[in-house]
């Protein structure tokens, strides 16, 4: 009988993976997130789903040596939320011959991981996914090729990388052939939010939406613009969290996430991938650097199979990596400290949700202090970069 943990689930559905006898189901809770059932009926107390749960369980943990900033070679780094290395690893991966999996955006605006196996997949790859993403396809497979002893490349989110671990380890004796790259996180949200912020939008464009990017390349992806485009891919709906889209205002400020974020596992520097990847940000005290300063990804090597896989990617093209000073992330990555803070507006967030069922009016009534105070400033940047221009355009007269 699985043993009950609570808000501490983090859903990675390690333990309905395993059950041989399908006893256990996932069920959304009034606000979308999902935890796991157990038909009794069905159950026959083996113990299996205790014994690959990542909460209950230790997970072996690598710790942080070196720190890059780095960016893919080709037109990836554009498109891709930060520098493209995740495009870069999927490219070497199905080159050399590794079963190579990621997160894929589907219809309906799912968040789900699949078998890397295409160029197209590689493309569907791209971009920030701020909503749950759904593995429970991945164990039996990434086990599948393992037994094979086929060579298997897994990007993922912390909690899900501890997971795959748990569960493999149970099974394998050896998984020296499974190579993980974790990405830094802050935090899982419903994907019921997504569902009504989307309906929200079309709702007030009158317009259906096929896609969705939480930072699309056409304005930037540092400045974390969300769009919407319609089956044409013709953009219905653009903003941004300072412009007061309720999903990133959520989102950006750890309202809206799972409650077991708030006391994650896996911050810090002890890390489960053998590379952790996340955004680069400049600390302007730190060595000058040699590259432009966007699109750039922070790669942090914890083992030395890590290393070796950098150096590969580095020396066969796929990538250009500058080391940097270990200190420069730590003083910006807030979660190589400790888990994103609980916000105080949540529980009132949460409240009003309950009752209305309506995320869009929950966000703005929970958050109206802070989302007046994001689009003042805002408002007051945009005028004084309006006022220099007018006075250096009047100079040039």
């Amino acid at each position: 009988m699985l043993n009950n943990i609570g808000e501490a689930c983090t859903a990675c559905r390690a333990c309905e993976q395993i059950c041989p006898n399908s006893a256990i189901i996932f069920e959304k809770d009034e606000y979308g997130n999902i935890y796991p059932q157990v038909l009794e009926d069905k159950c026959t107390w083996c113990g299996l789903c205790n014994s690959v749960c990542h909460v209950q369980n230790t997970v072996s943990l690598h710790t942080i040596t070196k720190y890059y900033a780095g960016f893919s070679n080709d037109e990836d780094r554009k498109n891709s939320a930060s520098g493209g290395i995740c495009a870069a690893i999927y490219q070497m991966g199905l080159k050399e011959g590794y079963k190579v999996f990621g997160v894929i955006q589907e219809e309906n605006f799912q968040a789900k991981y699949i078998e890397i196996r295409s160029s197209l997949d590689i493309v569907n790859s791209r971009n920030s996914k701020y909503t749950y993403s759904d593995m429970r396809d991945c164990f039996y497979a990434v086990l599948k090729y393992l037994k094979q002893n086929e060579k298997v490349i897994f990007i993922g989110l912390p909690c899900q990388l501890a997971a795959l671990k748990c569960h493999v380890n149970r099974i394998l004796s050896n998984s020296k052939k499974l190579f993980l790259v974790e990405l830094m996180c802050h935090g899982i949200a419903s994907h019921q939010y997504l569902l009504d912020h989307m309906r929200q939008i079309e709702k007030r464009t009158r317009k259906q939406a096929k896609t969705i990017s939480f930072r699309d390349p056409a304005y930037g992806t540092e400045k974390h613009i969300i769009s919407c485009r319609d089956e044409r891919k013709k953009l219905i709906y653009h903003s941004s969290e300072k412009q007061g889209d309720e999903y990133q205002i959520g989102y950006h400020n750890g309202v809206i996430y799972r409650e077991n974020c708030y006391s994650c596992r896996y911050t810090g520097m002890h890390r489960n991938g053998d590379l952790l990847l996340a955004d680069w940000y400049r600390d302007r005290s730190a060595p000058e650097i040699k590259f432009q300063d966007h699109s750039v990804n922070s790669i942090f090597v914890c083992s030395d199979s890590g290393e070796a896989f950098l150096e590969h990617l580095v020396k066969n093209g796929y990538i250009q990596v500058f080391e940097r000073p270990l200190s420069e992330a730590l003083k910006i990555q807030r979660t190589l400290h400790k888990p994103t803070e609980r916000s105080p507006l949540r529980d009132q967030f949460l409240s009003i949700y309950k009752e209305t069922k309506d995320f869009d009016k929950s966000i703005r009534r929970a958050c109206r202090g802070l989302i007046r105070k994001k689009k003042i400033n805002h408002y007051l940047k945009v005028s004084y970069i309006k006022c220099i221009a007018v006075k250096l355009f009047n100079l040039g007269e």
